[in-house]
């Protein structure tokens, strides 16, 4: 019974702060295997259906929208996808956004700036 107690009280804090951008309404998280269970956040599993199929189009129209989010997630998969060139000026652009967006890597969540994150995205599947 104590094992039980112990477990509750230690993981319900990070299970409830997983979760916590959505219950509060606070937007979108830009990551991959999030929290314990290594969820992935609900706008990564659109992009990657958007990439899986090669929706280019609709990924463009990501790169315009307002939500810095998308915006990365975009420019990811459209860099994954080889649109180098569809993607230059507004990652350019982004790569120097001091916006902070929510982040997650396995259970750390964090608020990063959209310019370290597309530096990140830059590093890996940037020419």
């Amino acid at each position: 019974m104590r094992h039980l107690l112990f477990t509750l009280f230690f993981f319900a804090p990070f299970l409830a702060f997983s979760q916590l951008d959505l219950k509060l309404g606070m937007g979108e998280t830009y990551g991959a295997h999030c929290g314990i269970a290594g969820q992935p956040p609900q706008t990564r599993t659109l992009a990657e259906e958007l990439y899986k199929n090669q929706d280019a189009e609709t990924l463009k129209v990501w790169l315009g929208s307002k939500n810095a989010v998308r915006q990365v997630y975009a420019v990811e998969a459209l860099l994954r996808l080889g649109e180098v060139d569809a993607v230059a000026a507004v990652a350019a652009e982004l790569s120097t956004s001091t916006e902070r967006i929510s982040t997650c890597s396995g259970c750390v969540y964090s608020q990063r700036t959209v310019g370290e994150v597309i530096g990140d995205i830059l590093d890996e599947y940037g020419e």
